[in-house]
């Protein structure tokens, strides 16, 4: 039999896998036109006709890699790259991550972090992609009005990333831009007060703003040293202004001190007393 003129329509991929459309008994016959048209249209999407003969393709891997970033998304490549490399034992996922990178110094290309997290492979090209990708993210969070709010919000975005990604090295590489850039959300702030709300929300969400920036930025902003102990240390700093003012919540001051314990060396509890 020959082949339907649909299967050479730019949705031959869809086609191939409908299997109401390729039945069983014609695929040994029709072996042969459908490997020429592959070879012909040569897309990353047309390999999966390959799967439909049950054997590995001979291609052009980098006409076939060019074809397909100039006809569809990173992510829609990325996936089905992913299924071809479990097929067929192939390398697809790697190369169109080489080919994404090299392209990204010559243009600009800016993949987004979401997409680059949800299709993570652990490489040298998707890390410079990522890392591109945060770049750019941090210059447009810096031409804010408010640079400390947008850097705060991207500061949350990629601890969320880091905790979605489904691959633990790529997650891990995720969680070392962190600290860099809770430094660049503080070296944002302009006021006291801004300062205070960047450390506070920083801490809710789970991160830990360093020490160090914390009382360099806050003697920058002309904070008195007390406010920035309290800064520092909050719950000692309550602690000790409830201990002092006499305040009588025994509850609250337990709650307090129960959290300080690794906190309480002799020294402090003499201050307390």
């Amino acid at each position: 039999p020959r082949l339907d003129p649909a299967f050479k329509s730019s949705g031959l991929n869809e086609l191939i896998f409908s299997s109401n459309l390729f039945c069983a008994s014609c695929i040994n016959s029709s072996k042969e036109e459908i490997s020429s048209l592959y070879n012909s249209e040569s897309s990353l999407k047309k390999f999966k006709a390959a799967k439909t003969l049950g054997e590995t393709p001979k291609f052009d891997q980098d006409k076939i890699l060019n074809n397909s970033l100039n006809q569809s998304s990173f992510e829609h490549n990325f996936n089905l790259a992913d299924s071809l490399d479990q097929y067929f034992g192939t390398n697809l996922r790697e190369e169109l991550l080489n080919k994404l990178d090299q392209q990204s110094l010559n243009s600009q290309m800016n993949l987004s972090l979401e997409s680059l997290t949800k299709n993570a492979l652990a490489n040298k090209s998707w890390n410079n992609l990522f890392n591109k990708a945060l770049e750019n993210a941090i210059k447009e969070a810096n031409n804010k009005n408010i640079n400390f709010e947008a850097l705060k919000s991207l500061s949350h975005q990629i601890q969320q990333l880091m905790n979605s990604c489904p691959n633990i090295q790529c997650s891990q590489k995720i969680s070392q831009k962190l600290p860099d850039l809770i430094s660049q959300t503080l070296e944002a702030c302009n006021t006291p007060d801004q300062l205070k709300n960047a450390t506070e929300f920083l801490r809710k969400i789970g991160l830990s703003p360093n020490t160090d920036d914390i009382k360099r930025i806050g003697e920058d902003l002309g904070m008195s040293e007390a406010d920035i102990s309290e800064l520092v240390e909050p719950n000692y700093q309550l602690l000790k202004k409830m201990v002092d003012e006499k305040v009588a919540d025994f509850q609250r001051i337990s709650n307090l001190i129960n959290q300080l314990q690794d906190q309480l060396n002799k020294e402090r509890i003499k201050e307390l007393l």
